[in-house]
């Protein structure tokens, strides 16, 4: 089995593959205090799951919270007894990136976008939610050319009851009515279909600044919360995950 880590600001999406199968996965909240002891404790357990499993062979590493990304590789070393393979910016450069400094891609926009082009889904707009949201574009001949960030749907239901301290904290879902009839589902609509209404905007932004139609990919960890309503999206909650495969899937074959 590989196991694929994905640590993002709110989730730590953990999926473990056999044979290009998925055959394990767990998400938890990504925890950046106690670090150590959490994340010894976190491993442990994943790691007593999928021995029952399969063994594992190789673990692969995606992490954008630098605050804990070195507690996270030393707790995986100590757990697995396995030294992981860390994604950064200047590990794949296989494809044309057009950032200023290329560098600066994250591992996650990288995983995503290796997965995009193995899969020959470009030109492309993948919609990343999660504690931020990220529209990132591939175009028609699979360069990286950038894309959009914007506060996440938790940072905005936050901030607006931060401001607004009398309005109260809502659940994050989708209301079935976008005209609230009272102040929590009047402020679900505004987060949620804000949300979704965004997406759908800076997509068609993108295609006419491109002037060509994209293939529309929703993932991330909040994605699964708004997927149902943007039919015109490809939901696929696995690609970063799958990206950090075929990642390490070819890191592997380059050191063989």
């Amino acid at each position: 089995m590989i196991l694929t880590i994905d640590v993002g600001n709110s989730n730590v999406f953990v999926v473990g593959y056999k044979d290009e199968r998925r055959v394990f996965e767990n998400r938890q909240e990504t925890i950046k205090v106690d670090v150590v002891q959490h994340y010894l404790h976190y491993f442990e357990m994943i790691k007593g799951v999928c021995e029952t499993i399969s063994e594992i062979e190789g673990i692969v590493i995606s992490c954008v919270v630098p605050l804990i990304s070195d507690a996270i590789v030393s707790c995986v070393v100590e757990v697995f007894d396995i030294e992981p393979l860390f994604v950064s910016g200047d590990l794949i450069q296989t494809f044309e990136n057009r950032l200023t400094n290329p560098q600066e891609i994250g591992a996650d926009l990288l995983a995503t976008t290796i997965a995009v082009l193995e899969k020959n889904l470009y030109p492309a707009c993948v919609a990343d939610i999660g504690t931020a949201t990220k529209v990132t574009v591939i175009n028609e001949n699979g360069a990286f050319l950038g894309g959009v960030i914007a506060p996440g749907i938790g940072i905005s239901s936050i901030a607006l009851n931060k401001s607004i301290p009398h309005l109260p904290p809502i659940e994050l879902k989708v209301p079935s009515k976008v005209i609230g009839i009272d102040t929590v589902s009047a402020i679900q609509s505004g987060v949620m279909y804000g949300l979704i209404g965004s997406i759908e905007g800076i997509c068609q932004s993108i295609e006419s600044e491109m002037k060509v139609e994209t293939r529309k990919i929703l993932t991330g960890g909040y994605s699964n919360l708004i997927h149902e309503h943007m039919l015109s999206f490809e939901f696929m909650p696995y690609l970063l995950n799958e990206g950090l495969l075929i990642i390490y899937n070819r890191v592997v074959k380059e050191k063989s």
